[in-house]
C-alpha cells in the first residue's frame, strides 16, 4: 500500500511539473490533481524506470600501439616493464601483464587518470607473447602481442 501512495504522489509531482495541455496529449485524464490514463501510466513509468535503467557501456581493448614495453636483459632472466598513456576508459582499472609463453605476471592498478607503469618487471624476452587485459567492474578487456622493445606493433598478435 505504501508503494502505491508513493506512485500516486510521484504521479501527482508529475502532474505539477508538466505542463496540463502535455498531459492532455500524453492521454492522461486530470482527477483529482493528478493524471490516471492508460498513455498516460505509460509515459509515467517510462520516465520512472528511465532513470534506473542504465545501459553498461562496453570498454575498448587496450590498443597495442599506445603500449610500450622496456625491455631489460641484464641477469639470469630478461625482463620487461609495461606502460600505458591516460585513458579515460582504464581509470583505476586493474591491469594484468601475463607472459602467455613462461605462465608468470603481474597484476597493478591503472592511476586515478587511466595510466600504467612503469609496472613491476615480468619476466620476459622479445617476442614472447604478452596479455596486457585491463579489468574494470565486471568487464575485461585483453590484447596480446608479441614482445619488442618501446611501441609495440598492432599488427604482431599472438599465435593463440
Amino acid at each position: 500500500m505504501k508503494l502505491a501512495a508513493r506512485f500516486h504522489r510521484s504521479l501527482s509531482l508529475l502532474a505539477d511539473v508538466l505542463d496540463h495541455d502535455l498531459l492532455m496529449k500524453a492521454g492522461m485524464r486530470l482527477v483529482g490533481g493528478f493524471g490516471i490514463g492508460t498513455a498516460g501510466l505509460g509515459v509515467a513509468c517510462a520516465v520512472a524506470l528511465a532513470g534506473c535503467v542504465t545501459p553498461s557501456i562496453p570498454i575498448p581493448p587496450p590498443d597495442p600501439s599506445r603500449m610500450s614495453f622496456a625491455l631489460t636483459t641484464t641477469g639470469p632472466d630478461p625482463t620487461a616493464t609495461f606502460t600505458y598513456p591516460a585513458n579515460v576508459n582504464y581509470e583505476d582499472a586493474v591491469v594484468f601483464v601475463y607472459n602467455r609463453d613462461r605462465g608468470t605476471g603481474i597484476i597493478q592498478t591503472a592511476a586515478a587518470n587511466g595510466s600504467v607503469g612503469p609496472t613491476m618487471p615480468v619476466t620476459a624476452a622479445a617476442g614472447e607473447q604478452i596479455n596486457v587485459t585491463f579489468q574494470i567492474d565486471d568487464q575485461s578487456v585483453s590484447t596480446c602481442i608479441r614482445l619488442r622493445e618501446g611501441a609495440q606493433d598492432p599488427t604482431s598478435y599472438c599465435d593463440r
